[in-house]
């Protein structure tokens, strides 16, 4: 039908091109990386892989409306889904705590760590269970949606949690580690409500991991849009776009070829491409978004590390409290730390893979950025926090010691050079207490032929955010192209009528 051209071959872009090749148009994707997947991606250090993206996937439930996508994408294809029994553990003292991937055993493991904390725990898991129905993944097979009524009397609970930070949250309760439990996955200043979305996907077997990580997860959504008629560009930056009044008309690219389409779609970062790309200013409701200091972008600084032992003192993901010691990793409370067992391909046999980020706020995340282009002071810099992080690790777990050894650094300056983000966040903004994420369109008003598909359109963002906006941006244009072909036929006849 109409030639389209793509800005970007992460998961929007990616998404988009498929469903834009299911309603038959032509297709062509330009990615600046040599490989698709933008951060949906992983590489190889001395014969261990890292994985860069999938900490866990929501729409893995055949049940859910994300499945669906990622199925007519290519993105799950044929291959396992993994689902872990729990998300992440935290201690206090000696005790410990699992998010389970069943929703009873989880209550029953909240009420056994603090029976004085029954009754907010009960209220807590009564809205779980209420969001699981929302998204069609409650029950016992975790297949079902929540009636009507009582989606009605559920509204006012959750207004409750959305009203709500995850710090304040976690004050309601009583018991030392209940509280830790609470806050220490997205930090005290997210919507409590968030956090409920986080648990009732987990535990509505709605957040596993395709088996290969993410790497092979954007192998196989760039073979699906190869393979369904599409061209894949890598290697080379799009410049410039060219437009004549309302519509583009071109892009530029580094090597100096242009490239012509119908329709444009930007997939990268909006601050890679508003005032850069494209001479043009963003949406008013997406710059406001940026200028509002509610919102945040966050960022990690993540080290992965070779391990000699197979079996770590630890499964899945572990959150270490580190708020009170003097190890200053970017004012950073928590230490994540991951271990990869479930991929036996990842290291070498009988060896493992540990990989461990602390969080970073904007201030912080524009610092790294800044760092990231003066070379002495940013190698420096990497290694004093690799070292700093091993040691952490090594005081938790004193049988690691002599058995890590570092593969690599990576931080806010990574993701802002390979993948644009100004702030070298690779989610989009986070989801403060009492405001409702909005939707924003992916149309560019000032122009008729030109859209977005980002996860930036939609807080919190993520990988089905990405693609739920590639989605519905392939449909948009499939439905402006309808009308206009619809609309030529009748000003063609009262053309000829009046001669």
């Amino acid at each position: 039908m109409a030639k389209i051209a793509i800005i970007g071959g992460g998961v929007a872009g990616l998404t988009a091109g498929i469903y834009a090749l299911k309603d038959g148009h032509s297709v062509t994707v330009i990615e600046k990386n040599a490989e698709a997947g933008g951060n949906l991606t992983g590489w190889y250090r001395r014969g261990y892989h890292i994985d860069n993206c999938i900490h866990w996937l929501t729409g893995t439930n055949p049940a859910s409306a994300t499945y669906k996508i990622w199925k007519d994408t290519g993105a799950l294809g044929d291959t396992d889904v993994i689902q872990p029994e729990k998300l992440y553990s935290c201690k206090v003292g000696g005790q410990e705590l699992s998010l389970s991937e069943n929703i009873d055993e989880l209550e029953r493991d909240m009420i056994s760590a603090s029976y004085a904390d029954r009754k907010e725990t009960a209220k807590f898991i009564r809205a779980i269970k209420f969001v699981q129905g929302f998204f069609g993944i409650a029950g016992e097979d975790n297949d079902q949606k929540i009636p009507f009524l009582d989606a009605v009397v559920a509204a006012k609970d959750i207004w409750g949690y959305h009203n709500l930070s995850t710090g304040e949250l976690a004050e309601r309760f009583k018991s030392p580690l209940l509280k830790r439990f609470i806050r220490c996955l997205l930090g005290d200043d997210y919507s409590a409500a968030a956090l409920l979305v986080v648990f009732a996907t987990f535990c509505g077997k709605n957040g596993g991991l395709p088996k290969g990580g993410s790497k092979a997860m954007a192998k196989r959504m760039s073979d699906k849009f190869v393979s369904s008629g599409g061209e894949l560009i890598l290697g080379k930056s799009v410049e410039k776009m060219k437009t004549v009044g309302r519509n583009a008309v071109g892009i530029l690219l580094s090597d100096g070829s242009e490239i012509t389409a119908d329709y444009f779609i930007s997939a990268t970062d909006p601050t890679a491409f508003f005032g850069k790309i494209l001479k043009a200013e963003m949406p008013p409701k997406l710059k406001r978004q940026y200028k509002d200091k509610r919102y945040m972008r966050v960022s990690s600084v993540h080290c992965a590390f070779s391990c000699d032992l197979l079996k770590l003192p630890f499964r899945g993901d572990v959150i270490l409290d580190i708020s009170g010691d003097n190890y200053d990793l970017f004012g950073g409370d928590n230490l994540i730390l991951r271990e990869f067992s479930h991929e036996k391909n990842f290291a070498p046999e009988g060896k493992n893979v540990l990989q461990a980020f602390v969080f970073t706020d904007e201030r912080d995340s524009l610092r790294l950025v800044e760092c990231g282009s003066h070379a002495k002071e940013y190698a420096a810099l990497k290694r004093k926090t690799a070292e700093k992080i091993k040691g952490v690790i090594e005081r938790e777990y004193p049988e690691l010691k002599d058995n890590i050894r570092l593969l690599d650094v990576w931080t806010p300056a990574t993701y802002n050079r390979y993948f644009g983000s100004e702030t070298g966040s690779y989610m989009s903004f986070t989801v403060p207490p009492k405001i409702i994420p909005f939707k924003a369109g992916g149309k560019l008003k000032e122009f008729d032929n030109v859209w977005l598909a980002s996860q930036w359109l939609c807080p919190a963002g993520g990988l089905p955010s990405a693609a739920e906006s590639g989605k519905r941006t392939a449909e948009e244009i499939t439905a402006a192209e309808k009308r206009k072909t619809r609309a030529f036929p009748l000003f063609f006849t009262r053309k000829i009528k009046t001669q």
